[in-house]
Formats: structure tokens, sequence, C-alpha cells
């Protein structure tokens, strides 16, 4: 999913007083567990700010074993 759509998603779950069976059927999702990833993601965003670590892969083999 696009960072539009979580957004969306996100917006949608403080509408709904934080219903996720109510914002996944508003989007059509079969599933609300992706929704609660996204949410727990945002409010732990929220208390600590931004993460400088997004998107970015943790490496297979740590700096001594190469």
């Amino acid at each position: 999913y696009s960072l539009e759509d979580r957004s969306r998603a996100i917006e949608l779950w403080l509408k709904y007083d934080r219903n996720l069976a109510a914002v996944a059927r508003e989007l059509g999702y079969p599933k609300h567990k992706m929704l609660g990833l996204w949410c727990k993601a945002y409010l732990h965003e929220k208390e600590t700010g931004p993460s400088t670590m997004r998107h970015q892969r943790a490496g297979t083999y740590a700096a001594e074993q190469k």
C-alpha cells in the first residue's frame, strides 16, 4: 500500500474512534490486521518522533563478519 493509502487509513481510524473494523469496511480491505500495524507505528512515531531508520534494511552480516 502507498503512503497515501496508509495516511488515509490512519485519518479514518482517528475519525472512527480507533475502530479498525470500521476503517477496513470503508476502505474495502479484507482484514484489519495490517491497519493495526500502521496505527501502532503511527502512535509510536507520534511519541518518539519520525524514525530516521525508515526504509533501511538491516544488513545480513555484522561488520566483523564481512
